[in-house]
């Protein structure tokens, strides 16, 4: 097994982007990853439809959460500014003192309000969740009952589309939910950060971005990676479910026991599931090292950018207080972007395996209903009985026919 595997069912691109050159890969790349995150807007609105006042809500909290750091880093600036003011040359003011006191209140209001609002989010978060998993099992449950022809629950594509359709209904659209939820509010914090720091020196704004943009890049590839390998080993899957449920159903215990065959099924299992754990282990320390690369090469754009924001302080510059919230602004930065890079990577792999959802209620049935009123109509009563003549059979994307020239009539 590869991480990568090539395959013809339209899940995975047959042709592998590592054997093109640099402009055309990176192109295919990019193009995938806006191809497929193009599904996020689907699910937004499959979430706005299960219930749009939730949804409003938490829109308007994570937008408020967003903007709660700026808001705290500022009062905290013009309270540092003030303190230092206010002891200036050993006196105190009384003044300053009263600033003080009214920037305190502030403080403790906007971490109020904040606080408040975390709470409140998970639980709308949760009831959305409930209603949104709800309205995706009902979507599949009435797909597969409007499939009139019943051939197509005996193919296997279809198994795979149907197991793989129900594998991601019960946890990925949350999982989607939590991460657009996520990169909301850190992208509404961000800006504002981007924004403060760019008030002050672009060039640091600009360098904090330039450190990020790696494990942007890296993430969505190693995403596409985890993807590729476990959508491809659906079937392999569903074989080890098979083989489970052998040896643990009651219908088939007799059989197992009676020819001895148990010591056999549990081998294949082992077999499959050693395959499947050993293709993850590599693709997991791959990653690991990518991701220890990533985080090294962050920490020295973080240094990179204390030392900026210390140095205009030692040259007075700027102010004790504005030496403070720059600080926090470019942790804030660091920290923001890394929960983006996050929410999109999850959020790309989520789009992925979510496809696989939108493909299954895709699936159309080989046999079509002919509308009421056309063609011959079935009497009410069968007066001499049902004549076969000539009546061949063969399964959707099978070549093999199952009977062919069949003739008999049945009589009344």
């Amino acid at each position: 097994m590869t991480s990568s595997p090539s395959t013809t069912n339209g899940d995975v691109p047959s042709t592998d982007p590592a054997s093109l050159p640099w402009p055309k890969r990176w192109f295919k790349q990019v193009s995938e990853a806006l191809r497929v995150m193009a599904g996020t807007p689907r699910v937004l609105k499959l979430v706005w439809k299960s219930h749009p006042k939730f949804t409003s809500i938490l829109i308007a909290a994570n937008l408020l959460l967003g903007l709660a750091p700026l808001a705290e880093m500022w009062i905290v600036k013009l309270m540092i500014d003030c303190v230092a003011a206010c002891v200036k040359d050993g006196q105190f003011y009384a003044t300053k003192q009263v600033q003080v006191l009214w920037l305190l209140a502030s403080l403790a209001l906007t971490r109020l309000i904040a606080n408040s609002m975390e709470p409140t989010v998970r639980l709308v978060q949760e009831q959305l969740g409930d209603h949104l998993v709800r309205d995706i099992n009902l979507m599949i449950l009435e797909k597969a009952n409007s499939l009139v022809d019943i051939s197509v629950f005996e193919n296997p594509a279809f198994h795979d589309k149907l197991t793989r359709a129900q594998n991601e209904a019960g946890y990925r659209p949350l999982t989607i939910l939590a991460n657009v939820t996520t990169m909301s509010r850190s992208f509404v914090g961000l800006v504002s950060m981007i924004c403060l720091l760019a008030s002050f020196q672009p060039v640091l704004a600009a360098a904090v971005i330039f450190f990020a943009l790696p494990n942007l890049v890296f993430q969505f590839k190693m995403q596409h990676e985890s993807w590729a390998i476990q959508n491809y080993e659906v079937p392999e899957v569903r074989k080890m479910r098979y083989f489970s449920d052998l040896l643990t159903r009651r219908d088939s215990a007799s059989e197992i026991r009676l020819f001895n065959l148990g010591g056999m099924f549990i081998k294949k299992y082992s077999d499959k599931f050693a395959e499947f754990q050993n293709a993850h282990a590599k693709m997991r320390y791959r990653h690991w090292l990518i991701n220890f690369v990533l985080a090294n090469v962050a920490a020295i754009g973080l240094v990179v950018s204390y030392s900026w924001v210390v140095f205009s302080a030692l040259k007075n510059v700027i102010t004790l207080g504005s030496l403070s919230m720059y600080l926090t602004a470019t942790t804030q930065v660091e920290y923001q972007l890394e929960a983006i890079i996050w929410s999109l990577s999850q959020l790309y792999q989520g789009n992925l395996f979510i496809n696989n959802m939108f493909d299954f209620l895709n699936v159309t049935s080989p046999v079509v209903l002919m509308p009421a009123g056309e063609g011959r109509m079935v009497p009410a009563k069968l007066v001499e009985g049902i004549r076969f003549e000539n009546v061949s059979f063969q399964y959707p994307d099978s070549e093999r026919t199952v009977f062919e020239n069949l003739n008999f009539e049945l009589k009344v």
